[in-house]
């Protein structure tokens, strides 16, 4: 009561009464502060679907919840457990204004007072923008208050206060701008004399209030330095959250040695590490960018953990599918070929209901068996049943990166889609189209449409769409190497396909478009140098260039080694007497050949593991529309597996007849 009357404004004992019925609200606040554990998942919910009433965005994305996942603690104080009574705006309005001259005129302020006035103005209909517009000064006078008051606050008091703030929406108001500026600045100046478990709670009330966003913030690289400098003495769960840090900054430049060193460390806890942390850290290495061997230790670990959870078949919460994910997405980028695992996850998939099954899952499950060049029709026709409940969802959709790696799949490994997917589909990419989601991310439009093509569908709208010269520019700007040869390489399906559909493509300068060389055909493909070997052989034996490696289709890059018998004009056959020499033998067969096609275009195609189902010599993706372009060209198609080049253990005239055999064949 004392503190009370040496108010210096009127009616303080009106004060003290307003203090004292406030208190049974705000007990809460006066309760010790814990730190966050790794393991509420209350807070997690779906992550690849969203309203399509938004726009997308990054922060609507599973790595965003693990962030939200990660801050939560269910002991920590929350500003949301106030039983204030929103529905008497007078009364909020009157408590806001009682709380305001208790801050401005106190001899010294309490963090409690602060705490009780942002959360009153957070819970009541009276917004914190109407006082500072009629209450400009004493608004002032309060700010300058609180940032003085920051410095005295406690680790908890600090969180619960970046809470609030965060919950007030403070990106909006250049007055909670301020504020949150001075709770990261304290942040930063406590982590500087701090141990690793102190520096990573405090980095942990930056992204209570930055988010994903806090990699934009000059704080982050110095926190990270912090922890790089304190790597010596983290443990496991140090190094999980550090990761997943890692990660929230994928675009920003991080030190290899620093994520390295955390690798090695974490591999050594990694296989005693639960499935979810292992989950979160693993998904920071992944976007961490480390390049890891698919017999290191590290990723047989990661296999390990992913089997034995896809060995129970139990339904999966949304962290768990998170983690599942970032999984797969390593062993994918390691390319590991495990048949123990693909054969868990068979039964997983099967035994498991497909509305269960996300979005996110399903597009990088999928690659993880078309990079293997693995066809299970059961596996792949339960996903597209999946991906359609989740496009007819009527108040949710698929992000756009999530269907065009599902078209991707199903193109490579030529899945037989049905007519039902195709036309949701279409519908779904044309609504990314009307509402601006393609000008964002344009190269998934262009990478969805040649997948189609692939699999011989032609949407007309969608290509005109595509087409538009805008489209070009955008695609200029991302990975032009890769993405602008799509629309290119479609354009020549058109030519051939759907002739009557007719698109302008507008004058792109070389330096745009990608070069293929054949040398870079060759290191993509080495068993092109041994085809290629054969050929010169046979090439110098007629002294003439008969077999050419080429690319065939523009931008297709997929060379061809082509029978070109215009080079035999001219050239008769050598003498009888020297009919048992190399040379004649062979411009025998080439004349026969040429006489058998009568000027028909002919070309051995090479069936390798890039181009072919595993195990088999069925040819898949662009090698498959490749030849079928071909065929519909009237091209003769020839076909040599590489385990036929491999039989001639390297030698090059064995190679040679090989070539002239397949050439002869009554059919390939």
């Amino acid at each position: 009561m004392l503190r009370a009357l040496s108010v210096p404004f009127k009616q303080p004992f009106s004060v003290w009464i307003f203090q004292c019925e406030l208190q049974k609200y705000m007990k809460i606040f006066d309760q010790p502060k814990t730190s966050f554990r790794m393991h509420n998942h209350s807070c997690i919910r779906k992550y690849a679907i969203k309203p399509r009433v938004t726009s997308f965005s990054e922060n609507d994305t599973m790595s965003f919840k693990v962030l939200e996942h990660l801050k939560t603690n269910s002991e920590c104080t929350d500003a949301s457990t106030l039983s204030i009574n929103r529905h008497n705006s007078f009364n909020s309005t009157y408590a806001t204004q009682q709380m305001l001259l208790v801050i401005s005129h106190s001899p010294e302020v309490r963090t409690n007072d602060i705490l009780k006035l942002f959360s009153l103005y957070e819970f009541s209909k009276h917004s914190i923008m109407q006082d500072l517009v009629s209450k400009k000064s004493l608004m002032m006078t309060v700010k300058r208050r609180v940032q003085e008051n920051i410095s005295s606050m406690t680790q908890g008091e600090l969180k619960t206060f970046a809470m609030i703030v965060q919950k007030l929406q403070f990106q909006k108001i250049k007055y909670l701008m301020d504020i949150a500026t001075d709770i990261c600045q304290e942040c930063k100046q406590r982590a500087l004399k701090a141990d690793l478990q102190e520096a990573v709670e405090l980095f942990d009330i930056l992204y209570t209030m930055y988010g994903n966003n806090i990699y934009k913030k000059k704080e982050y690289d110095i926190f990270m330095a912090l922890f790089e400098k304190h790597i010596a003495s983290a443990q496991p769960h140090h190094l999980v959250q550090i990761l997943h840090y890692l990660g929230i900054g994928k675009k920003k430049k991080i030190s290899k040695d620093f994520v390295d060193s955390l690798v090695r460390e974490l591999d050594i806890h990694l296989q005693d590490l639960s499935f979810e942390d292992a989950g979160i850290a693993i998904a920071g290495v992944f976007k961490s960018n480390v390049k890891l061997d698919a017999s290191s230790s590290f990723i047989q670990k990661t296999v390990h953990h992913l089997r034995s959870k896809v060995e129970k078949c139990l339904p999966l919460n949304d962290l768990e599918s998170y983690c599942l994910v970032a999984m797969i997405k390593i062993i994918r980028a390691a390319r590991v070929t495990d048949q123990r695992l693909l054969s868990s996850m068979n039964a997983f998939i099967m035994k498991t209901d497909t509305d269960a099954l996300s979005p996110q899952f399903i597009a990088h499950t999928l690659a993880l068996y078309a990079n293997s060049c693995i066809y299970h029709p059961d596996i792949f026709s339960k996903f597209e049943n999946g991906m359609i409940q989740h496009l007819k969802a009527p108040l949710q959709t698929v992000r756009i990166r999530d269907l065009a790696r599902v078209l991707w799949c199903f193109s490579h490994v030529s899945h037989n889609c049905s007519s039902d997917f195709f036309k949701i589909v279409d519908e779904s990419l044309m609504e990314f189209v009307h509402c601006g989601e393609t000008n964002v991310y344009p190269h998934f439009l262009s990478d969805s449409l040649f997948s189609m093509a692939i699999l011989e569908h032609y949407p007309q709208e969608l290509l005109k769409e595509a087409f538009k010269p805008n489209g070009f520019q955008q695609l200029q700007g991302y990975q032009k190497s890769k993405q602008m040869s799509r629309l290119l390489m479609l354009n020549e399906c058109l030519k051939v396909e759907v002739p009557e559909l007719t698109v302008e493509v507008p004058n792109i300068s070389r330096r745009n478009v990608p070069t293929r060389t054949l040398t870079d055909e060759i290191h993509h493909r080495p068993a092109l140098a041994t085809l290629m070997e054969g050929a010169m052989y046979i090439n110098q034996e007629v002294h003439l260039p008969v077999l050419k490696l080429k690319f065939i289709i523009p931008y297709i890059n997929y060379a061809s080694l082509v029978f070109d018998s215009s080079e035999l004009s001219g050239h008769d056959c050598i003498k009888q007497s020297d009919s048992m020499c190399k040379q004649n033998y062979i411009l025998r067969q080439l004349q026969a050949l040429k006489e058998k096609f009568n000027g028909q275009l002919v070309a051995l195609e090479l069936m390798d593991s890039h181009s072919t189902l595993s195990g088999t010599s069925q040819p898949i993706g662009i090698m498959k529309m490749k030849m079928r372009l071909m065929n519909k060209c009237d091209w003769d198609i020839r076909r040599i597996h590489v385990k036929d080049l491999e039989s001639c253990h390297n030698d090059i005239q064995g190679v040679a007849a090989l070539i002239l055999e397949k050439l002869t064949k009554v059919s390939s």
